[in-house]
């Protein structure tokens, strides 16, 4: 039983952590990924802001232009993080996506980093469900 299940077992159904939170500190340090990654190595006693997502939904026709995102993401994840956002379909038409965004499907499909990637690239026009840190 890893430590999240177990926590989840044990507490209110509000206070779970689930499957999209966003963890914003690990035992008061929040300034680095890699710094909360070290924080929960070091440790055996955690104490974790967490943040539920806002999530949205953003309609984009590229016009056969490029999206003009920057992604980032994890081989173990399920969603795609926007790094940057140069000139294309998402800057002109979607001015309010912002760097830090998570793409969690596309066209109403989830799947594989690899898998949302495909969904774009293949499509035309995208319906993007999308989830952000509002801290």
């Amino acid at each position: 039983n890893t430590p999240v299940p177990r926590h989840n077992s044990v507490v209110a159904k509000e206070n779970q952590i689930l499957p999209g939170d966003y963890i914003k500190a690990v035992n008061g340090i929040s300034n680095s990924a890699t710094a909360l990654a070290e924080a929960v190595m070091q440790r055996t006693t955690l104490q974790l802001v967490v943040q539920r997502p806002y999530c949205f939904s953003m309609r984009i026709d590229r016009a056969h232009e490029p999206m003009g995102l920057d992604l980032n993401y994890s081989e173990k994840g399920t969603s795609l993080v926007i790094t940057d956002i140069g000139p294309g379909a998402v800057r002109r038409r979607a001015k309010h996506v912002l760097v830090g965004d998570r793409i969690l499907t596309v066209n109403g499909l989830a799947g594989t980093p690899e898998q949302l990637l495909m969904y774009i690239k293949n499509a035309n026009a995208v319906e993007l469900g999308m989830s952000r840190c509002l801290l």
